[in-house]
């Protein structure tokens, strides 16, 4: 079963200012990147183990994983697969310090 997917406001804030950052350089490869967001989640909504766990010492987040974007493996999307649900929380280059990243309550 595919799970229905929802970006937090947060995650789709990250996809505008990265779209924009790519737009400025090449207005192809910020589609690109459109593309890559949708279609990996979409691939880990109907797959949502294919990420990794990812360790963030949040405790209320223990559920929490992480999966580069095909084609542009500096992005990770962050989400949470909950029942019929994929809750994408983040969309973050990976040169960030991800330590430093909010998560927001959900």
């Amino acid at each position: 079963m595919m799970r229905r997917i929802v970006f937090t406001p947060e995650a789709d804030e990250d996809v505008d200012v990265s779209y924009a950052y790519l737009f400025a350089r090449s207005p192809q490869a910020a589609d690109r990147f459109i593309d890559a967001v949708d279609e990996t989640a979409h691939r880990v909504a109907k797959y949502p183990g294919t990420g990794s766990r990812w360790r963030h010492g949040k405790t209320d987040l223990p559920e929490l994983r992480r999966i580069r974007l095909k084609h542009f493996d500096m992005w990770l999307m962050l989400y949470l697969p909950e029942p019929g649900v994929l809750r994408v929380v983040r969309v973050v280059h990976g040169a960030r310090d991800l330590g430093s990243v909010s998560l927001s309550e959900f």
